[in-house]
């Protein structure tokens, strides 16, 4: 199909803060996954918690002194999908004990990805932030607010120089925030998994709700740093997710061995034109965002276009549920000169453009079969 990483999500580990395999549920540990997928061409990717650790772990049991704690005193704990885990304290020691726990995976698993996650400072879902303990390297509760992101920084920094071509992924969940992005997240890592967008029935809000914070960060961020989840990839008729996922660093989750073999060749077709325009094309020169982008939803149509600074590109639109089957695109900003439109939905070409047409607009119709557009854009000059 074309894909570059396949990752494996929270679960493959034995205990939080570990990096033994977790043999009930992958009896043959990682290497077999491994050696296939890099036979196919692609490479590892693993979810690897940051600060939280399990009770029994290395670091936990060994090192309490590293533990945060809560404003009485009390050892700090966070809810997570394997149970209770203790959270560290990354203004500590505790800092380099990660980092070398990363390292060693990265090299153990030959990982391409890492998805660091899970509590540091503030807890997403509301549990108080921040660290108590003394004799780390903030002086108070007030200084750990900001020490504990220079940890993360201290954490990544150790990480890149041995691994300088890993991505590294700085999940929303570590941040502490729904749906957060910023210019110092990306200054400590590669990309961001900013959230999990609903995407499991059909009248989920998954493509649409994905498109709002895409649209919304893009303003100020660049989207080839956004990982938007929960796409699926395992659903009929994949267009729109797929469409939405080339907004910004596409992600797609699900089993693909549920996807019949026309989808298989549907993605591997379609994901293929996605590499050879980018490498093209410098697509990540600008973003666009066009329609109703300031509030997506089903009554109107939304887009947006990824541009070189020669102005070739794609256009990806959306017509939701809206009863006009034409969407008018302006793009006030490209170069001057003309260009080639051909729609690679159904592979036909609309035509040539100039500059100015497309800055006053340009009218593209939505086909019968499709609320989706793709558009294929060339620099003729």
């Amino acid at each position: 199909m074309g894909m570059d990483v396949f990752t494996i999500d929270d679960g493959w580990q034995k205990e939080y803060g570990e990096n033994e395999v977790n043999l009930a549920a992958f009896p043959g540990g990682l290497e077999p996954i491994r050696k296939a997928i890099e036979a196919e061409g692609m490479r590892l990717g693993l979810w690897i918690p940051l600060a939280a650790v399990g009770s029994k772990s290395d670091a936990c049991l060994h090192h309490p002194e590293w533990i945060q704690l809560d404003q009485s005193g009390a050892k700090k704990t966070t809810s997570t999908a394997g149970g209770d885990s203790t959270v560290m304290c990354l203004a500590s020691a505790f800092s380099d004990n990660a980092a070398a726990r990363i390292n060693d995976a990265i090299e153990k698993f030959h990982l391409a990805y890492v998805k660091l996650d899970l509590t540091t400072i503030f807890n997403a879902y509301g549990e108080a932030p921040g660290c108590w303990a003394t004799g780390h390297k903030h002086r108070d509760w007030s200084e750990s607010l900001g020490m504990i992101y220079e940890g993360i920084s201290h954490v990544t920094s150790i990480v890149y120089q041995a691994h300088p071509d890993v991505l590294l992924d700085l999940t929303f969940e570590l941040w502490g925030q729904k749906h957060v992005i910023d210019a110092g997240l990306l200054a400590a890592g590669d990309l961001d998994w900013m959230s999990n967008v609903g995407d499991s029935t059909p009248d989920s809000a998954g493509p649409i709700q994905a498109r709002t914070l895409l649209y919304h960060r893009a303003v100020s961020m660049p989207v080839e740093s956004m990982l938007i989840g929960n796409l699926q990839a395992d659903i009929p008729n994949p267009l729109e997710v797929f469409a939405t996922a080339i907004g910004s660093a596409p992600l797609l989750l699900g089993d693909l061995r549920k996807l019949s073999a026309e989808y298989v060749e549907w993605y591997r077709t379609h994901i293929s034109w996605f590499k050879r325009l980018r490498q093209q094309a410098r697509i990540d020169e600008s973003f666009f965002p066009l329609g109703n982008w300031r509030q997506p939803n089903v009554a109107d149509w939304d887009g947006f276009a990824r541009v070189s600074r020669s102005g070739s590109g794609l256009i990806a639109i959306f017509r939701n549920k809206a009863n006009s089957p034409v969407a008018k695109i302006q793009l006030p900003l490209m170069p001057s000169g003309s260009f080639k439109i051909r729609s690679v939905v159904t592979n036909n070409n609309l035509g040539d453009v100039t500059t100015d047409q497309l800055k006053d607009g340009v009218e593209i119709h939505f086909t019968e079969s499709s609320p989706v557009e793709i558009l294929e854009v060339t620099a003729l000059n």
